[in-house]
């Protein structure tokens, strides 16, 4: 970890939802647009979004928000409706 505090950047966040979320089971996709409620022409911003392939056990769809930062993660209003 690079970072002064030894806090996880982005990229070591993501290797871990890798690591939890590993392949074939699943794929991990960074960065990734997903449509937003009631509307398919307005998009929201996921920062990870870890997918089953295994169809046999069932599609599964993981969302992560990932924060590296304690004051931004703070500092964010609560959105219950993005949950």
């Amino acid at each position: 970890m690079d970072e002064p505090n030894d806090r996880p950047d982005e990229t070591e966040l993501t290797r871990a939802l890798q690591k939890k979320f590993p392949r074939p089971e699943y794929v991990v996709l960074p960065q990734t647009r997903v449509p937003g409620p009631g509307s398919t022409d307005r998009y929201r911003r996921v920062d990870a979004l870890a997918i089953s392939t295994y169809r046999s056990r069932g599609i599964e769809l993981h969302g992560a928000e990932i924060t590296s930062d304690h004051n931004e993660f703070l500092s964010e209003p609560p959105e219950p409706d993005q949950a």
